[in-house]
């Protein structure tokens, strides 16, 4: 007779069924003598130790990294009668929220809406004259994010902290001289 406890019974299909013996190969009930097999299996740990906190979430990461200093204009431009119009629709949304539009209060955004079944896509105007095109008809918005903070983004250039002199810092310099 096998003993089997419910713990036991998921079984992965990468892992072939482990049946291990008893030293004494008896059952746990004494008065039957019966000779049990007990079957013991451990399922391989994959993932994260907890939850992801979701689509949402991950947006407003990738959100809180968008910096537009490096860009002068953004043009986005979509019909909305695309089956893929929504992405970039609600990327726009998030693009054009006060605290994005902070980071460079000098880029102008534009928006272009046709009617001739073509692709969504959004250009981004730099600085330095270069121009990034972003076609996103299989993009979902967390993608468009994500590609913006790895191409542009990090083209911000590094601003050095002001150190800032206190009076004390002032005269303790001249007392010292």
């Amino acid at each position: 007779m096998v003993e089997v406890h419910m713990s036991v019974l998921v079984q992965t299909m990468r892992e072939p069924l482990q049946v291990k013996r008893s030293a004494n190969n008896k059952c746990s009930k004494q008065s039957q003598g019966c000779h049990t097999d007990r079957v013991e299996m451990s399922v391989p740990f994959s993932g994260t130790l907890r939850r992801s906190a979701g689509l949402i979430s991950a947006i407003s990461k990738q959100l809180r990294q968008v910096n537009l200093k490096p860009v002068k204009h953004i043009i986005v431009k979509f019909d909305p009668f695309h089956e893929n119009a929504v992405s970039i629709r609600d990327f726009l949304f998030y693009i054009s929220a006060p605290r994005v539009q902070e980071t460079n209060p000098v880029c102008r955004f534009k928006t272009e809406i046709v009617c001739d079944r073509s692709e969504p896509t959004v250009s981004f105007a730099l600085g330095n004259g270069e121009i990034v095109h972003l076609k996103s008809n299989k993009l979902t918005t967390l993608e468009i994010l994500q590609l913006y903070n790895k191409h542009i983004t990090p083209l911000v250039p590094v601003e050095e902290p002001a150190i800032a002199r206190t009076k004390l810092d002032k005269k303790g310099s001249k007392k010292r001289k």
